[in-house]
């Protein structure tokens, strides 16, 4: 019954997006946490007045993604409509790995705020903070 609905909500998103649109939608469904969180970080950026550049984004994300598919924070179990999702839980610590591991140029006031914001993000959820 699940996979029918899910087959029935692809179809009309298809037929609303267009095959492309639709297309480029199937391919970011496995990366909707990263872009989650890297969407609340450049917010946060972007009101202190240090916005990250389309190619710093492009780098955290890739960076991300692969700091998930690396340490295998991914749920199992997903349907086929919906590809198998990082843990809400480890998101930031996949920022955490990207920050350490990454070649993306930060300055060193996008670092500081992204620590502070991560930081701040673990004691909202109840976690030990990382320092």
């Amino acid at each position: 019954v699940l996979m029918q609905q899910d087959r029935v909500r692809d179809e009309k998103l298809q037929a609303v997006l267009g095959n492309q649109a639709f297309a480029e939608y199937q391919s970011n469904l496995p990366t909707i946490p990263e872009r989650t969180a890297l969407s609340l970080i450049e917010d946060r950026l972007q009101r202190a007045g240090v916005p990250l550049t389309e190619q710093q984004s492009d780098q955290m994300l890739s960076e991300m993604v692969r700091a998930a598919g690396a340490t295998g924070n991914r749920q199992p179990g997903a349907s086929p409509a919906m590809p198998a999702l990082a843990d809400p839980e480890t998101r930031f610590d996949n920022v955490a790995k990207a920050l350490a591991q990454s070649p993306v140029a930060l300055s060193p006031e996008q670092r500081a705020m992204i620590e502070e914001f991560m930081s701040a993000s673990k004691q909202l959820r109840g976690s030990p903070s990382p320092r």
